[in-house]
């Protein structure tokens, strides 16, 4: 009697947590996936093939071996211990059985297909006591997971194939008790099966002071089982003897492995390990194969007779499952003759940087310098054909009473191009598109004759024969002029010519003879040059494969030293400001700040951005417009310059990019770094912070679609009315004190910047001065609703809907003391509703009630309202037996799903009887029903139908409504 009173009781607390639990079941809970050390991991299918192996010159064979993970079919397991280090993460995952005792969770699809004592499972599910089992025939989906056990493993009164990681009878509905969840990590075909048992009360209120935390690990293709039990007590012995036991078990419970000490009993245990791997018959076939793809052996340890140079030998291992899947993994070593030991060479350019693929128009050079230095060397050359067959095409000009080929001292810094283009017997042409293999040999000391080959490819011929003016150096009434080549690859050449027409580089205008000439540089300086005489300078490349290539450029001359510059011309203006003006007209004034004129024998050529144009020496000019002026003075001095006037009218605003990319934070970064000297230190560490966070926040997969309110950064970019950036400033001031003379720059969400910028402006005239205020909102967190409204009526809860949401979960207790006048309410009870309201399915029979939502937010989880009053609940007083028009009694109560259910009341009283499950949905109608004679009895076996759980039987006459609760055990 006692053992049935402690099931009662275990059974009426799953009911009446059933419901909430259900619903805190749909509650999305982000989870850290962590990459915690795999160190205890029983490994992915791997294979060795070992280090690569050179052979000496008096050896032909070698023996090689090959390590891989060995694994075994699941038809038996053995049981070792190993540290305990929990490899993944306790919190998180999937939540299942949500504060719901002695409760299967429904069916959980694996990842992957697991053997398990010889069988293959696609779902498992998840008790509540501790215990993962793939048997969901016996076992079923959200129904009852058994508590009571006395049995010790292998049993057939256990669980079939099933992990118990402990099991024994923990209590996850307490107050408080951790979350039971599942999760999977990695990828294909090393992926695990995570369930966690995270601080679960053990059961009884004697014992929920006790907490057990545990993980069970299920690896795929290796089918190894691993649980991490962090503590157990032995302290509980006042409920089902303290049981617990450890270990797993097959289907039909005739075969078990049980980690030592740990089969059915009320034993201690602290933070230990134990793993459970298949030691059944190997499912793993490796097999050597050789450089064809040949197999040669079975055996990890295999001996090998290379022939002469490189060969490749395959390591494979093929990992067959119990349903039927193979994985192959391979791992490779080269076995290499020592005959090649001694020599060693790469090609690189002319900058000495080793590539295998060249510009036809390069010259291609062998360093051999770790090659051995025997004295003598020997150099030829390859074409390697579309069918990767080998045509020769030539060996180096021999060193004089050497044989061809053949050439003194040691293989360093080879042009190998001109050697083969130039050879005297067999002039190589070299072709673009095409591979050539270059062979080095030596006549090694100890191995005879030893040779290395390697391959490069000619790709398209491209040279620049462009150059630049570096500058001009005036001195003495002479000046000089530094050139530098782009392409600084090719032979170089250089000449500086006198030309009879200024800005000509015409053969036919050309003054003869040549004035200098400069060969194989890339800089040239050409001196002591006349500054009224016109020049023009020819530069020319070439290289062995690709002809000369020319650039002409004409030289300015630039020894004058007039200096002139553009003003308004005051005297002649009706305001000191210009911008107040429509147009004013502007002059040329030399150094001296004279007025420059045709007079004095200057040409002017004027033209401006809306298409003006004139030779005057007096233009009118307007706001924003350009001139552009060219002076020409009687001496040949030609100066170019430009004149435009800023009036402080231009919209300068900050606006935002909210997708920064790396380069632009790589530019920021750059730029703060180099100002470090000239601002202050903390400033200076403050936006290195902010661009720390974006490289730390932002999702490098989602640069061009990114949310500034996720990462926390936007960047700002001070910009003109056109949107275009503002590069003419004299100053950019941020009222934060970072980024100082910065245009673009970044900041944080929801703070307000402020920008001050002063604008470079033509002389004579006031900066312009700028002001701009941003800030980049982003909207509050998701929080509770408020509103709350109920209407007795309709039984329709409503409330006020928070923006992008569109879940919440009503949350009801009948008879709750906070409200109503009771010792006790039942439930709360649980719905998922997706507007903002809600109609009650019943109500209960006093009509009293407590209620609060419960706001589904995307990133904080659940965040609830305060309970709120149904408010027009009245309380009758007692009523007398007179005032109880109808009755009803339903035994037995619990009972198995087959009842009686006796209705009394006035005779010929038509009534409809409709059975609720606790969360509210109808299971059943009984319509059409009339008393006869006071009293009608129906008999009901709902035992298809019934699921143990809490039922609601509502009987409604014309007059009134009779609400009964029933238990199903």
């Amino acid at each position: 009697m006692k053992k049935q009173g402690k099931f009662l009781d275990k059974l009426i607390k799953y009911v009446g947590l059933n419901n909430r639990n259900m619903r805190q079941m749909l509650c999305v809970i982000t989870f850290l996936i962590t990459t915690n050390s795999f160190a205890q991991a029983p490994g992915c299918p791997n294979v060795n093939a070992g280090d690569d192996v050179e052979i000496s010159c008096d050896e032909d064979c070698t023996n090689l071996s090959a390590t891989f993970l060995q694994t075994g079919e699941t038809t038996s397991y053995s049981v070792t211990p190993i540290p305990f280090s929990p490899p993944f993460p306790a919190t998180g995952g999937n939540p299942v059985s949500v504060n719901m005792d002695d409760r299967w969770s429904n069916a959980i699809d694996l990842p992957f297909n697991f053997c398990f004592y010889g069988q293959n499972y696609t779902q498992m599910l998840v008790g509540s006591n501790g215990v993962v089992t793939f048997d969901l025939s016996s076992n079923s989906p959200g129904g009852l997971c058994q508590w009571s056990f006395t049995d010790t493993l292998p049993s057939p009164n256990l669980f079939s194939a099933t992990i118990f990681g402990p099991y024994m009878d923990i209590d996850p509905s307490v107050e408080g008790s951790g979350i039971i969840n599942w999760t999977v990590f990695g990828t294909a075909p090393c992926r695990t099966m995570v369930v966690n048992y995270n601080n679960i009360p053990y059961y009884s209120s004697e014992c929920n002071q006790y907490t057990m935390t545990t993980q069970i690990v299920m690896y795929e293709t290796t089918n190894v089982v691993e649980i991490y039990l962090t503590d157990r007590t032995n302290e509980c012995t006042t409920w089902n003897n303290g049981n617990a036991v450890l270990g797993i078990q097959n289907q039909g419970g005739t075969q078990a492995t049980v980690a030592p000490g740990r089969n059915t009993g009320n034993w201690v245990a602290s933070s230990e390990a134990w793993r459970f791997t298949p030691n059944g018959a190997s499912n793993v076939q490796f097999t050597w194969l050789n450089s064809l793809g040949q197999s040669i052996g079975n055996s990890p340890n295999i001996t090998v007779c290379p022939e002469e140079g490189e060969t490749t030998y395959t390591a494979r291992a093929v990992y067959t499952n119990c349903d039927g899947n193979a994985i192959t993994v391979s791992d490779t070593v080269t076995v290499k003759n020592a005959t090649g030991d001694s020599v060693d060479f790469h090609l690189e350019d002319v900058n000495q940087v080793e590539q295998t693929e060249f510009n036809l128009c390069e010259d291609v050079f062998l360093d051999g310098s770790a090659t051995l230095n025997t004295g003598s060397y020997y150099l030829d050359i390859w074409r390697v054909n579309a069918d990767n067959s080998l045509s020769w095409l030539s060996a180096q000009d021999p060193s004089p009473g050497l044989s061809s080929g053949w050439r003194t001292g040691s293989p360093v810094n080879i042009n190998i191009t001109e050697r083969f283009v130039n050879d005297m017997n067999n002039p190589v042409t070299f072709q673009a598109g095409v591979t050539y293999e270059v062979k080095l040999a030596i006549n090694d000391p100890e191995c005879g004759w030893v040779s290395e080959v390697r391959r490069f490819t000619y790709l398209e011929g491209e040279m620049s024969s462009n150059f630049t003016i570096v500058n001009y150096y005036c001195h003495d009434g002479v000046y000089d002029v530094t050139v530098t080549a782009e392409d600084i690859d090719p032979s170089q050449w250089w000449g500086l010519y006198e030309t009879s027409v200024e800005g000509s580089t015409s053969d036919a205008n050309t003054i003869f003879p040549l004035i200098e000439t400069q060969l194989g540089i890339t800089t040239a300086t050409f001196t002591n040059l006349d500054p009224y005489k016109f020049y023009y300078i020819k530069h020319g490349v070439w290289t062995a494969n690709c002809p000369w290539q020319e650039t002409r450029k004409p030289l300015d001359r630039d020894c004058c030293n007039d200096n002139p510059y553009i003003e308004p011309y005051w005297e002649f203006c009706a305001s000191e400001n210009v911008c107040e003006l429509n147009s004013w007209p502007i002059r040329v004034l030399d150094a001296q700040g004279n007025h420059v004129q045709l007079s004095d024998g200057v040409t002017f050529s004027w033209s401006s951005s809306s298409g003006d144009t004139s030779s005057s020496d007096v233009v009118y000019a307007e706001p924003f417009e350009e001139w552009e002026l060219t002076v020409t003075y009687p001496d040949g001095c030609i100066y170019r310059m430009t004149y435009k006037q800023i009036c402080c009218e231009e919209d300068i605003h900050i606006e935002i990019d909210e997708c920064p990319n790396d380069e632009l934070i790589a530019n920021l970064q750059s730029n703060i770094k180099a100002k470090n000297a000239s601002t202050p230190n903390e400033n200076y560490e403050k936006y290195l912070e902010l661009i720390d966070a974006y490289n730390e926040n932002i999702d490098k997969n989602q640069k061009e679609d990114c949310d500034p309110c996720e990462i926390g950064l936007v960047v700002l970019r001070v910009v003109d009315g056109q949107g275009n950036l503002v590069t003419d400033f004299e100053s950019i001031v941020w009222g934060d004190g970072l980024a100082t003379d910065e245009n673009i720059r970044l900041g944080t969400v929801n703070t307000t910047y402020t920008v001050t910028v002063v604008q470079k402006v033509n002389e004579g005239m006031d900066e312009c001065v700028y002001t701009d205020t941003f800030i980049y909102e982003c909207p509050e967190p998701c929080g509770a609703t408020t509103g709350l409204r109920y209407d007795c009526r309709s039984s329709i809860l409503s409330w006020n809907a928070i923006a992008d949401v569109s879940n919440y979960i009503v949350e009801v207790t009948w008879d709750d003391p906070r409200c109503c006048r009771s010792d006790g309410g039942s439930g709360p009870n649980y719905w998922n509703v997706s507007g903002t309201s809600f109609q009650l399915p019943y109500i209960n029979l006093s009509g009293c009630f407590s209620w609060r939502i419960g706001t589904v937010c995307p990133e904080e989880g659940v965040i609830w309202t305060d309970y709120a009053c149904s408010d027009c609940i009245s309380f009758p007083t007692e009523p007398t037996p007179s005032d109880t028009k109808t009755s009803a009694k339903i035994s037995p109560n619990p009972n198995d799903g087959h009842m009686n259910i006796e209705i009394s009341g006035a005779d010929k009283t038509n009534f409809t009887l409709n059975v609720y499950r606790f969360d509210g949905m109808l299971i059943k109608t009984f319509d059409k029903n009339r008393i006869e004679n006071n009293k009608t009895i129906l008999t009901w076996n709902g035992k298809s139908v019934l699921t143990p759980g809490m039922y609601f039987f509502v009987i409604t006459t014309d007059t009134e409504t009779i609400t009964k609760k029933v238990v199903i055990k």
